[in-house]
């Protein structure tokens, strides 16, 4: 089983335990969540391609009209950022100025453990999506165990979660767990009518497949587990700052800090990246609960990639470190 280390974020899982078996039963019937099928309507978004034979015309350069700077500060003004405790440096309302976000974008991380390799974690950003009618990102994000770790534990896992365009709040997520020990199916939507969280699991427990759903309040812009690492690029990762925002999961509602602790240059596999380092905190009911310290490199531009991640635990640190970037489309 893997177990996630950045506290609830599920951006990085321990790959651990030792099995020889997987669990017998139709893991195809798991993905079937009709509940959730209801509620949630997903369509592909189709790419603009010219028809076969044609080359797409150059679209003529438009002519820029210079905004005045009150006119700006104005917009801003009409276009208040919420809710409050969130930082509103680099937003208009709720959208970032500069979108860190680029369709095909790809960032692969070697996860290894007391100096053995054990998978790879992959982020991505998926075609657009309109869900329930809204335009919506596709964030992808994936564990897998390589060929040698899977030898004793198998894991290839995925995450998918869907988030407006124009709010940035999560609509819903699924979840594909594949691993020695543990078959299951996740599918959860937020309700920002009725600020309800409803999560659907499908699992196999004694060769058969079974199925729970899980209700729960939600507070007001609040990200998912899952939506946490890409919700952070937004911010302006100024030296000092300290960012808050709010995360549900499974009907508790928690504060994510992240702290910004200093600049580094950092070297990888792919090259070298200056970085900003940032830490992160989770609060329930008041009070900050320890995790363990975990760290963060994120790319000091307007992208704000993940370039590595690292975390203590009881015996050791998980190292998460870049070892492939594709920039996505312009």
């Amino acid at each position: 089983m893997i177990k996630k280390i950045f506290a609830i974020s599920g951006i990085i899982f321990i790959l651990s335990g030792c099995s020889f078996f997987k669990r017998k039963g139709d893991v195809h019937d798991l993905a079937k969540i009709q509940e959730f099928d209801k509620v949630l309507e997903i369509k592909e978004v189709p790419e603009a391609k010219p028809p076969p034979g044609l080359s797409p015309k150059p679209m003529p350069k438009p002519r820029l009209k210079v905004v005045p700077k009150k006119a700006i500060t104005a917009a801003a003004k009409v276009l208040k950022r919420e809710p409050e405790i969130e930082d509103s440096v680099g937003f208009v309302g709720r959208r970032p100025l500069k979108d860190p976000f680029r369709v095909g974008e790809k960032s692969v991380l070697s996860i290894g453990y007391l100096g053995v390799t054990a998978g790879d974690l992959t982020l991505e950003v998926g075609n657009f999506l309109e869900v329930n009618n809204q335009k919506a990102y596709n964030f992808l994000l994936s564990v897998k165990s390589n060929p040698t770790f899977s030898f004793m534990y198998e894991v290839n896992d995925l995450a998918r979660t869907f988030v407006s365009f124009d709010t940035l709040l999560p609509l819903g997520f699924s979840l594909q767990i594949r691993e020695t020990r543990d078959l299951k199916e996740s599918r959860n939507v937020f309700d920002w009518k009725s600020l309800k969280s409803n999560t659907w699991t499908k699992f196999i427990s004694d060769g058969k497949v079974k199925e729970e759903k899980q209700e729960g309040s939600l507070l007001s812009f609040s990200q998912n587990v899952y939506s946490v690492i890409y919700y952070l690029r937004n911010f302006d990762l100024t030296v000092g700052k300290s960012l808050v925002f709010r995360v549900s999961d499974k009907g508790q509602n928690l504060l994510f800090k992240g702290n910004v602790l200093r600049k580094e240059k950092l070297t990888t596999a792919v090259g070298d990246f200056d970085t900003v380092v940032v830490k992160p905190e989770f609060e329930m009911d008041g009070i900050f609960k320890p995790v363990g310290d975990i760290f963060l490199w994120l790319t000091d531009d307007d992208r704000k990639f993940i370039v590595k991640i690292e975390s203590k635990i009881k015996i050791g640190t998980l190292v998460g470190e870049l070892k492939e970037l594709q920039l996505g489309q312009n």
